[in-house]
C-alpha cells in the first residue's frame, strides 16, 4: 500500500492514541496484562467507553485491524455491552469514511485502501449483489475496514 502524506499523518494520529493509551494504562499499572487492561478500562468509567469507541473509530479509517479491539471490547465489557460498543464505533467510523469518500472521492479511495481490495469487492458486488456485504461485515476474515470506504 502506498501512502500519502495525508495517509502518513493518519497513522501517525493512530500511533499517538494508542501510545496515549497504552501509557496512561501502563503509568497506572505494575502488571501489563489483559486482565490489568480489562480492569483498567472499567475503572475509568464512562471514559473507558469512549476510549474504546475511538480507537475502533480510528482502526476503520486507518490500518489498524479492528477484529482484534472487537474481541477485546468483548472481554472487557461481556458480549452485550461489547458488540453494543461496537456496533456504535464501526458506525460512527463507517459515517466518517462515507463521508470523507463523498467528499473527496476515489482518490482518497486509492490512498487508504489497496488496489487488490477495490478489485476483488467490486466483483463480488457485481456478481453477488450487496447482499454479499453483509457476509463480508460478519465473517472477520475479510477486511471490513475497507468495505466501509
Amino acid at each position: 500500500m502506498r501512502l500519502t502524506r495525508q495517509g502518513r499523518w493518519y497513522i501517525i494520529f493512530a500511533i499517538i492514541l494508542v501510545i496515549i493509551t497504552l501509557g496512561v494504562f501502563v503509568q497506572n499499572s505494575a502488571d501489563f496484562s489483559i486482565s490489568a487492561l480489562r480492569e483498567y478500562f472499567l475503572h475509568i468509567g464512562f471514559g473507558g467507553y469512549i476510549l474504546f469507541i475511538l480507537l475502533l473509530v480510528a482502526s476503520i479509517p486507518l490500518p489498524i485491524p479492528s477484529t482484534p479491539l472487537m474481541i477485546i471490547g468483548g472481554y472487557v465489557y461481556g458480549a452485550v455491552i461489547g458488540s453494543i460498543i461496537t456496533f456504535i464505533a464501526v458506525i460512527i467510523g463507517s459515517l466518517i469514511s462515507f463521508f470523507l469518500v463523498r467528499r473527496y472521492g476515489r482518490p482518497l479511495i486509492d490512498k487508504l485502501v489497496d488496489h487488490h481490495h477495490i478489485v476483488h469487492f467490486s466483483h463480488l458486488i457485481q456478481q453477488h449483489g450487496l447482499g454479499v456485504l453483509f457476509l463480508c461485515y460478519a465473517i472477520p476474515i475479510f477486511p471490513s475496514d475497507a468495505l466501509s470506504m
